[in-house]
């Protein structure tokens, strides 16, 4: 019996695990042509009977930029989108199954393709500052050639910058890469923990739990 509800209970996070990937293709997010990752948050309540939304994050540096969202998996008419906050008043342009538009501040967007309470019908848009690193940071990437794609053994390299860096008073900064599955998937660090077996997890802010084994 224990046995079957242990199987049970993995097949349940297999199907759910593979619910929440699809989910998260709903939409492909553009700025200025550059593809935007699109994440996926789960911190609705459930008495709303809502599961997850999709945000994405957009660097924006004074200049408008260029936002595109192609839809995916379902179709939208003329009269079922909005942008919010109104008071932004941006207009968008429907072309097929895509919305286009131009954002000129920063701050949030919500794109509303239903009006309705299906989140899985919207996607937020967090217009973010450029990530600005303090003087007493060194970034390993530039200043000691460190590979951050994670196809390739920089272990010297690491070791390196850590013995010229100790007792100076700066900090190692090793930014994720965008282009690689394999890298740390975000920059915002706030916990680490080394199990016994050497496998070290890393907790992020906004990107879930990494793992790195040698």
């Amino acid at each position: 019996m224990t046995r079957l509800l242990v199987v049970r209970f993995l097949f349940y996070l297999l199907v759910s695990s593979f619910i929440s990937i699809t989910n998260a293709q709903s939409f492909e997010v553009y700025a200025d042509n550059n593809l935007i990752k699109v994440n996926e948050q789960n911190d609705n309540p459930l008495d709303l009977g809502l599961s997850t939304y999709k945000f994405s994050r957009i660097t924006y540096t004074g200049k408008p930029i260029s936002i595109n969202i192609k839809v995916t998996d379902f179709e939208f008419k003329e009269n079922d989108w909005s942008i919010s906050p109104k008071r932004y008043k941006i207009e968008g342009t429907k072309s097929g199954n895509s919305l286009s538009f131009s954002i000129d501040r920063l701050g949030y967007i919500v794109v509303i393709f239903r009006q309705n309470q299906d989140f899985t019908k919207r996607i937020v848009l967090l217009i973010e500052k450029p990530n600005q690193i303090p003087g007493n940071i060194v970034d390993i990437a530039d200043t000691y050639g460190v590979d951050n794609s994670g196809h390739k053994n920089e272990t010297k390299k690491i070791q390196k910058a850590l013995d010229e860096i100790s007792g100076s008073g700066k900090v190692l900064y090793f930014k994720k890469n965008e282009n690689s599955d394999l890298s740390l998937n975000h920059n915002s660090v706030y916990s680490l923990f080394q199990d016994r077996s050497g496998i070290v997890w890393i907790g992020t802010w906004g990107g879930g739990v990494n793992m790195f084994s040698n």
